[in-house]
């Protein structure tokens, strides 16, 4: 009997704080996260983010039998960032990425090498990624282990905009000068430049 997927004899370890190997790099000019994390535990993996929130890195096994059968070292996943997108394959396997915020599942996207996406839970925008590569062999798809899966990602938070922009800057010349009008006396709209007149 051949044995199930990965997808589905461990879905609780999707769920739990593992503590993978993971390089962290955080760029103050872009506030982007770079994550460089072997999985070695196997894929479907947990890519943990920031606080509860993390991804989950899941491949559709479009053709199980033959990735059971095959060499724990053969690549069934291989991407990797370039100037223009390579069309997918019908015939390799589609890896998902899921955004993960507690217990609560996001969205799900295609990852496609060097294309950024958005993903949101709980119907708000929440996380910015782009995959820069990523590699998947047949082994990591059946059981941890090293076999020389990995994967390269960068990420951010996006925050919600307040309601209210920034308060104005004092002495801005680029702000609109207020003018404070006032209903004129007689006097006033019988004065032009200081000196009375009266029609001749």
């Amino acid at each position: 009997m051949d044995p199930l997927p990965p997808l589905l004899t461990r879905p609780e370890a999707l769920l739990a704080d593992v503590a993978p190997d993971v390089l962290a790099e955080t760029s103050p000019s872009t506030v982007e996260t770079t994550v460089r994390q072997a999985l070695d535990t196997g894929v479907p993996a947990r890519i943990p983010l920031t606080g509860q929130r993390a991804l989950v890195l899941a491949v559709g096994l479009g053709k199980a039998r033959e990735l059971m059968a095959a060499d724990p070292s053969a690549v069934a996943v291989d991407l990797a960032a370039s100037g223009t997108p390579a069309e997918p394959d019908p015939d390799r396997p589609v890896a998902r990425l899921t955004l993960l915020d507690g217990a609560t599942l996001g969205d799900t996207v295609r990852v496609v090498a060097g294309v950024r996406s958005t993903l949101a839970v709980a119907g708000g925008a929440a996380v910015e990624v782009v995959v820069d590569a990523l590699t998947i062999t047949a082994g990591s798809l059946r059981s941890p282990g090293q076999y020389g899966s990995s994967i390269t990602l960068r990420w951010r938070t996006i925050g919600t905009a307040p309601d209210d922009g920034p308060p104005p800057a004092p002495g801005d010349p680029s702000l609109p000068r207020f003018t404070v009008w006032h209903e004129r006396t007689e006097k006033e709209r019988r004065t032009r430049h200081g000196r009375s007149w009266r029609r001749r």
